[in-house]
């Protein structure tokens, strides 16, 4: 009987999931370049959805990068408001859904 030792091969090491948020940082938009849409649902229905000028955009990824917060100042004839989430979650076709406070002001 003859013994054959075979050479130790590591394990591959885990596919690294898909880093879908830059790199730690905060990031802004230039006022008034930019644009949002605000839909509104009722149920399932949207029933309001509108384009809206943004007046400021801060995007803040942290270094562990799993809570990035995103502060909109909407900047609009019909509305001006403030949203401010801490929670982002990605939802099919690679886009993020935001859940967070709106704050309206008269």
């Amino acid at each position: 009987m003859t013994t054959v030792t075979l050479p130790h091969r590591p394990s591959p090491a885990p596919i690294a999931r898909r880093r879908r948020l830059p790199l730690p940082g905060r990031y802004t938009v230039p006022p008034g370049r930019s644009l949002t849409e605000l839909t509104a649902w009722y149920g399932p229905l949207p029933v309001l959805r509108r384009r809206i000028t943004l007046g400021e955009a801060p995007f803040t990824v942290p270094e562990d990068a799993e809570h990035p917060s995103f502060r909109f100042e909407f900047d609009d004839r019909l509305l001006s408001a403030v949203l401010t989430s801490e929670e982002a979650d990605e939802v099919h076709g690679g886009r993020l859904q935001l859940t967070g406070d709106l704050d309206l002001t008269a």
